[in-house]
């Protein structure tokens, strides 16, 4: 149980630090000339971008938690994703020419590369928008254009599919990012954005922080119709099935409370089409 909850806590760092501002990704050029032959991507979301857009073969470092695609395993780890878990040393010793990485999390070495001459990109992706912003900026920095476009269709064609297919405004939903004490997301979190393009209604919508603590009390209150559960948490759908006080609320009658995986709907990366697709199918009738 403590792995589990360590595991929890790390990812929640990553949610809360990667949710702080809304802007898109910024790049930092480096004195090399010519397009990057040596990445170190700094998250798992940028690994999966990079991958995504056919640069894979450039990148040659990442950190543990860079688990997608299978072939991103190859390629030499400088350990956590969170910036304290790791020194700069590791990364300047990669020889990199480019470094991906995260606002707020990572802040502390942007001007120790830029100093070094090695570009950066700072990611700061807190919508669906930011994501195929961010992938375009990525395809054209590394030499990957045609590439990117094609990833980012595919994530504005889920879109527009699921705007057609699924009512809007028809069903609440309740995105639990942890239950003790109970978390949810607020209007300005990523995952809000992503709820709202598969065509629902976050019930904490009206709340502005990005990963609010809420009360038990007022996720009943507010009655959602979906339940979503991320795969993470150390616990499933069948657990909220069990709780106290829950049996009068829509989604727990009406046995619509989900699992998803969470490395797909939490990461602003390529894949977010498919948690879009995914939670759009929750959401219909």
């Amino acid at each position: 149980m403590k792995t589990v909850r360590s595991i929890l806590v790390t990812c929640l760092i990553v949610i809360f630090c990667t949710a702080l501002l809304c802007a898109e990704g910024t790049y930092y050029p480096g004195t090399n000339k010519g397009y990057p032959r040596r990445i170190v991507s700094l998250g798992p979301a940028v690994t999966e971008t990079l991958f995504a857009v056919g640069a894979g073969s450039q990148v040659v470092g990442r950190t543990d938690f860079c688990n997608y695609p299978p072939e991103a395993s190859s390629v030499a780890s400088i350990g956590g994703f969170d910036g304290k878990t790791f020194s700069l040393e590791t990364v300047i010793a990669l020889k990199p020419d480019l470094v991906c990485l995260y606002t707020v999390m990572h802040d502390h070495l942007i001007e120790p590369l830029k100093k070094l001459g090695i570009a950066v990109y700072v990611s700061d992706a807190a919508s669906v928008d930011d994501v195929i912003s961010e992938i375009t900026d990525i395809g054209r920095i590394t030499g990957h254009v045609s590439e990117a476009g094609t990833v980012t269709k595919r994530i504005t064609d889920a879109v527009a599919s699921c705007s057609a297919a699924v009512s809007k405004n028809s069903n609440k939903v309740y995105w639990e990012v942890w239950n003790s004490p109970f978390m949810s997301v607020g209007n300005s979190s990523f995952i809000h954005d992503v709820i709202v393009k598969a065509g629902g209604i976050n019930i904490f919508s009206d709340t502005s922080e990005g990963y609010p603590v809420i009360s038990e009390e007022s996720i009943i209150a507010r009655n959602p119709d979906v339940i979503i559960i991320p795969s993470d948490m150390g616990y499933t759908s069948a657990d909220i099935y069990k709780r106290a006080g829950w049996s009068s609320v829509s989604a727990v009658k009406s046995r619509k409370v989900f699992d998803i995986n969470s490395d797909i709907a939490s990461r602003s990366g390529p894949r977010i089409y498919l948690a879009i697709e995914q939670i759009a199918s929750l959401l219909k009738d």
